[in-house]
């Protein structure tokens, strides 16, 4: 086994695993000791069930399916409060349910809680993206309160993860031989489809292979609505799915959906590439990357703001995330996008001040050559902007890569937004652009493939940071 320096650290792991990739590379770069293993769902736990170096193994869906309070410290829920904060948000993503929202929370903190105490945890790994589950936030939260070190591996682009660490507040470099490829990472075709296996809301109660065929047929005409009512057809239910939503109640959040999206068509502008502009791409909503992760996480405050700072003639392009009018198909039916992104929402745009909603069929690409800079909390969309040499602003830069660059416009408050702005604006008319000389060079530092042998890279890059740093844990 390769340990990093030879020392042994690390043996009570606390680990949340998305896939197998991960769970083989700890088995078989380390000695570490799984206390507790935490997957998405029994299939994918099942492999290692038995493994003599993993003593306990759950679900995220335990986490709120718990029912045992016992232990439960009011105290100490005190003293997370602000993750309490973020995890009924999460929940309120599914269920649209305050109270029960509130409910899981307790039941999920209790079991997060019991896990620490009775495993004397003392390292913590985290795969995937910090949505502000019990089963992901609350294990980072509980370690930083107890100064247990503690690793997440997030993606950061598509098919590539960096990892952060949470005490230090700031990324580790990754341990390879060879440099990775970027290639394919950005200007990628969103597909729905390829995602669905991996969503709670698509789970087809038809096994056999005609009975599929026939919910394919159903799928292309219907979409994503037709089978799920077909799906109480068949069952003679208002079928719930795995979070405990009614069919009626994700019907009216179609409703909802599809009325929003006829007003969005209806009121979204061509826009005019020879004016002078700053290209804002709104995320998908909810989303894990800017939910209470950034120091806001409300773009329409941030689009505020740059409308107050914009120079005279300038205009702010707005463009909706592709993905938000997906709401019928299988990857993304079933989330209350309607309640995150209402009407109003969108009307708040509209009445800002040399604001424009551009319509989604105009490619990102073509907005961002032509723009004199492009703003969001932190999406793809910004790296796009560096490839083509383009001012960034980084309304979130908290755990980004971009927030790293030296040329990179970070805002942290008005008065930097209003800097940031006259800034651009003089570069403009001097002709003067942003290099991002250390671009490739930061993504070869810090950024591992979300494969087999990435993640081994990225253990052994862990071992050796926490033999080097961790010492005296």
């Amino acid at each position: 086994m390769d340990m990093g320096e030879g020392i042994h650290i690390m043996k009570n792991v606390l680990l949340l695993a998305l896939d197998k990739n991960i769970v083989d590379a700890v088995l078989t770069k380390t000695d570490w000791h799984i206390s507790a293993l935490i997957m998405p769902d029994d299939m994918r736990i099942a492999p290692y069930l038995g493994n003599p170096r993993i003593r306990q193994t759950y679900t995220r869906y335990d986490f709120h399916k718990n029912k045992d309070l016992s232990g439960l410290d009011f105290s100490e829920l005190e003293k997370f409060f602000y993750a309490q904060l973020r995890s009924e948000n999460f929940f309120l993503r599914f269920i649209n349910d305050y109270q029960i929202a509130k409910y899981d929370y307790y039941l999920g903190f209790a079991l997060a809680t019991r896990i620490f105490k009775e495993n004397h945890i003392d390292l913590v790994v985290v795969d995937g993206f910090n949505e502000g589950r019990p089963s992901d936030m609350l294990l980072t939260e509980i370690a930083r309160n107890r100064d247990i070190p503690c690793y997440s591996l997030e993606p950061m682009f598509l098919g590539k993860s960096g990892i952060y660490d949470n005490l230090k507040k700031q990324m580790i470099s990754i341990r390879r031989n060879d440099p990775i490829s970027m290639e394919g990472t950005l200007f990628y075709t969103f597909s729905a489809n390829k995602l669905a296996d991996d969503v709670v809301f698509h789970h087809s109660i038809l096994q056999n292979p005609f009975a599929r065929r026939i919910e394919n047929i159903v799928y292309s005409v219907f979409g994503q609505v037709g089978v799920d009512f077909c799906s109480c057809l068949y069952t003679m239910s208002n079928r719930k799915n795995t979070m405990g939503v009614k069919f009626t109640e994700r019907f009216f959040l179609f409703l909802d959906a599809r009325k929003i999206k006829k007003w969005l068509m209806k009121h979204a502008k061509t826009p005019n590439l020879e004016e002078k502009y700053i290209f804002f791409s709104l995320h998908y909503e909810p989303e894990a990357t800017i939910s209470g992760r950034g120091l806001i996480d409300s773009q329409l405050v941030a689009l505020r703001i740059l409308s107050q700072v914009l120079p005279d003639g300038w205009h702010i392009y707005v463009k909706e995330h592709p993905h938000q009018l997906k709401y019928n198909e299988r990857a993304l039916y079933g989330y209350p996008w309607a309640t995150y992104k209402t009407l109003r929402f969108y009307e708040e745009i509209i009445r800002l001040p040399n604001v424009i909603l551009v319509d989604t069929m105009e490619p990102s690409k073509n907005l961002i050559q032509r723009s004199q800079a492009v703003a969001s909390l932190s999406g793809t969309a910004i790296g796009e902007a560096i490839s083509f040499k383009k001012p960034i602003m980084v309304f979130a830069p908290k755990q980004t890569l971009y927030s790293m660059l030296r040329e990179s416009y970070n805002i942290y408050s008005y008065d930097e937004c209003l800097m940031a702005v006259n800034s651009i604006r003089q570069n403009c008319e001097n002709g003067v652009c942003p290099s991002y000389n250390e671009w490739e060079s930061l993504c070869q530092q810090y950024l591992f493939n979300m494969d087999a042998q990435g993640y081994e890279e990225a253990i052994s890059s862990l071992v050796h940071e926490l033999a080097t740093t961790y010492t005296d844990h």
